[in-house]
């Protein structure tokens, strides 16, 4: 159903493109970078940006893109004293996020630097966050509300409860080296979301093919995934 929503959104982008002029419906007061979208539904959508360096931005729409709100920001606040003299610096409660999957109305999972994962259950106002290891995620995939899986440029990583836990799969493939040369493509300023319709067909490709090779290998638990068919 999400790839549904999404080929929609491409559909009527195209003709709004073919047809008419962009109208811009939302401008942030400061200057923005923008890293990743996704959305769960043909209303709700999540841009992910970054006010800075290190900070991070979730810049929202609950009516298909007429009206955009902050649910969510993180990043480097400076602390002043009354005479306006620096004296202090708060840093962000996380590690700059890079990809995101809008995956329910309320489930929002985020990659962020330095192998740090959150996870927001009610869209986007509130978040947890857990440590996986030291790189940076380049993409995270949720074919549902508990299968998904992170990736970095050496490791997968897969959930089967809705990222409570995740697993650490990569020797269990038997594989090495570099996971993906591309995956860029798919979170690092994903602009069009049609590269979002092409990572959705390539990582239910991926869960299938894991399931695969676990299920070769008798002393592996194969993991109950449900693969999209399309």
């Amino acid at each position: 159903m999400k790839l549904l929503y999404l080929i929609l959104l491409v559909l009527i982008f195209d003709f709004v493109k073919t047809n008419s002029e962009w109208k811009k419906v939302y401008q942030h007061e400061k200057s923005v970078q923008q890293w990743d979208f996704d959305c769960a539904d043909s209303l709700n959508c999540i841009s992910l940006a970054s006010p800075g360096a290190t900070g991070s931005m979730y810049i929202k729409t609950t009516d298909g893109g007429y009206n955009w709100f902050v649910p969510f920001a993180d990043s480097t606040i400076m602390i002043y004293n009354e005479q306006g003299q620096w004296i202090d610096t708060k840093s962000p409660k996380f590690k700059a996020a890079r990809c995101i999957d809008f995956v329910t109305q309320y489930l929002v999972v985020v990659g962020h630097k330095e192998g740090q994962i959150t996870i927001s259950r009610d869209g986007g106002v509130s978040w947890d966050s857990i440590n996986l290891n030291t790189q940076d995620f380049k993409i995270i995939k949720f074919t549902d509300s508990l299968s998904g899986i992170a990736l970095t440029n050496n490791f997968i990583f897969l959930t089967t409860d809705g990222g409570e836990s995740w697993n650490n799969i990569t020797s269990n493939l038997n594989y090495s080296g570099s996971i993906l040369l591309i995956p860029t493509l798919f979170c690092r300023r994903s602009y069009f979301i049609l590269l979002n319709i092409l990572a959705t067909f390539l990582f239910s490709f991926l869960l299938y093919s894991i399931k695969q090779a676990l299920s070769m290998d008798t002393n592996i638990t194969l993991f109950d995934l449900t693969i999209p068919t399309f």
